[in-house]
């Protein structure tokens, strides 16, 4: 990455309590999270060289800041934060690359359907009549031809409704995966009351989804989310079953570092089980 969001008031927050040095330490760090889109070396000493920390002082002031504000795993020192910027935006640059490509492939077809048309002496679609003549008229568009119903591909008739704007499809989750998704909107409902209403059946799609495709129970579903809205970062960040299967991986690794200044609820005090099947399980 050759740039990233710096938000000043949110860094300021997080950091005001620190000394000058800790905080230039830290931005330090982070340039070099983002310049090589991976977690900071397990190395401290080798970390130290990279940022120009010599003094006993500056290498305790990595030490704070890598226990204060990152998370130790095999890969390195993860900051989630970091990770999730670095998601977006290689998303963002492998969509613009595609969307390049596909530009670029319709051009050169352009390209090819001209070179033909010029060497056969056909005159191009601009050039067409109904009767074949070359002339110089404006062509005629899909907007001008009417097509009947019967003359639709089969890739155009597989997205027509019935009439009245229905679909016959029965939905593909069960009334268990509902009922999951039911639960987890009731979580969120006890921290915030007056939270919107989502459309359960999505949500109950997303839970489907997480259930056939990543092996997931109802109960590890429940048990991460309940875990995240316990948390003072993830409780605002983690809103949806589409949010919790994207972040999955990292809300367990979050989960299993013991954070400084946090208690979570133990997991074994909720019921996970109440209202999700009839016969009272996932």
């Amino acid at each position: 990455m050759n740039h990233y969001p710096h938000h000043i008031g949110d860094f300021d927050r997080a950091t005001r309590h620190l000394t000058r040095l800790e905080r230039s330490v830290y931005r330090d760090m982070m340039d070099i999270y983002y310049d090589t889109e991976q977690p900071l070396t397990l190395d401290v000493d080798s970390l130290c060289r990279r940022i120009i920390a010599r003094t006993n002082e500056e290498r305790t002031a990595v030490e704070q800041v890598l226990n204060e504000f990152f998370t130790k795993t095999e890969r390195g020192w993860m900051h989630f934060r970091c990770e999730e910027v670095i998601e977006d935006y290689r998303t963002n640059t492998s969509q613009k690359s595609a969307a390049g490509r596909a530009s670029a492939a319709k051009r050169e077809i352009k390209r090819q359907q001209m070179l033909n048309a010029s060497s056969t002496g056909v005159a191009t679609d601009v050039e067409q009549t109904l009767n074949g003549t070359p002339t110089n008229h404006k062509p005629i568009t899909n907007n001008h031809i009417k097509t009947s119903s019967s003359e639709q591909s089969p890739d155009e008739q597989v997205g027509t409704e019935p009439a009245g704007g229905r679909s016959d499809r029965k939905p593909k989750h069960t009334p268990e995966d509902e009922a999951c998704a039911q639960w987890l909107f009731d979580r969120i409902r006890k921290s915030n009351p007056d939270h919107k209403p989502p459309n359960i059946g999505s949500w109950a799609g997303e839970v489907r989804l997480m259930r056939e495709r990543d092996n997931r129970t109802h109960r590890e579903v429940c048990e991460l989310f309940g875990w995240a809205q316990e948390d003072t970062f993830w409780r605002a960040n983690i809103l949806s079953p589409a949010k919790l299967r994207e972040k999955w991986d990292q809300l367990t690794i979050k989960r299993g570092t013991p954070q400084k200044g946090q208690k979570h609820d133990n997991f074994t005090s909720q019921d996970y089980r109440a209202g999700v099947g009839a016969d009272g399980s996932f």
